[in-house]
């Protein structure tokens, strides 16, 4: 226990010389630098934010605050929180520059974008008319993103109304995002399953899984008439098997293809979903950058 303790001891002494001795601590004793002065915290801070290490940016910031009042770094930290998800957090930041700051606009125009990025629609919309931060700056951006929200939704408001709220650039987007959401081409449970009933294998065709389909037809072909020329030839057993056979193939590819058709309109929604995500965060969700975070 001794000899452990003395070479923990001896492993110690041997990290602190080679701290005392390393490049950067000689450089800095050299040059009469303060590797953990304020500024020097802020710059550190600056390049861990850019590299979008945010975690440890909020730290190094908060401990720059401690000795210095800066509301843009308050607005990093906020802005900081809302990458990393904490959009409750954020939020809470953001809050303390809407006053008697020149962030103020910025500040709740990420406000908003926070609460809108939790995906509580409902909430988003009530904090929006209830307008407790809202002003005529901001109150177009956040039309925009209230319209999205519908869009994102299955509660689509009037055309007219939903596509007013956009710039001209961005209205035949966002029109074409209207029309998919509104005619997505989603295809019928009950119509595959009919089809399926009539002729196997055509209710998967219908939802466009065409391989699947041709099997399934051959499949249960087949086992019917196996079980029919075994019946015929006076083979009753191997008919009864291949009757089931053909009965329980033909029984699954009803219910195949209404799978596939959940799968075929699942397919749809996601791919909308991904294209209105992509199209929105190339937008940056209509709120630009402020001009001092990093692009």
């Amino acid at each position: 226990m001794l000899n452990r303790y003395s070479s923990l001891l001896q492993f110690i002494k041997l990290v602190i010389i080679l701290f005392s001795f390393s490049p950067l601590r000689i450089l800095a004793q050299e040059n009469d630098i303060d590797l953990f002065s304020p500024e020097n915290r802020l710059n550190f801070g600056n390049h861990l934010f850019c590299e979008k290490d945010y975690l440890r940016a909020i730290s190094e910031y908060r401990n720059y605050l401690q000795n210095s009042n800066n509301d843009t770094i308050r607005f990093k930290i906020a802005f900081a929180l809302m990458e990393m998800g904490r959009y409750d957090e954020s939020m809470d930041n953001f809050k303390s520059l809407f006053f008697s700051s020149e962030l103020e606009i910025p500040a709740k125009l990420s406000f908003y974008k926070s609460q809108f990025l939790k995906n509580d629609f409902n909430r988003f919309r009530l904090k929006v008319n209830q307008q407790p931060y809202v002003n005529d700056r901001i109150l177009a951006t956040l039309g925009k993103l209230t319209q999205v929200s519908y869009l994102i939704e299955n509660t689509l408001p009037d055309s007219t109304s939903f596509i007013n709220n956009f710039q001209a650039d961005e209205r035949d987007k966002m029109l074409q995002f209207y029309l998919e959401k509104k005619y997505p081409g989603y295809k019928s449970e009950s119509t595959a399953t009919i089809l399926s009933a009539i002729l196997p294998g055509l209710g998967k065709i219908y939802a466009d899984e065409i391989g699947d389909g041709l099997t399934s037809f051959l499949l249960t072909g087949v086992l019917g008439f196996l079980a029919y020329n075994n019946f015929k030839n006076d083979h009753p057993t191997r008919g009864w098997i291949f009757s089931g056979l053909a009965s329980y193939f033909y029984a699954g590819n009803i219910y195949g293809s209404a799978a596939a058709v959940q799968n075929y309109n699942a397919g749809i929604k996601f791919n909308f979903d991904s294209k209105l995500n992509f199209y929105l965060q190339s937008r940056e969700y209509f709120i630009p950058k402020p001009d001092f975070l990093c692009r």
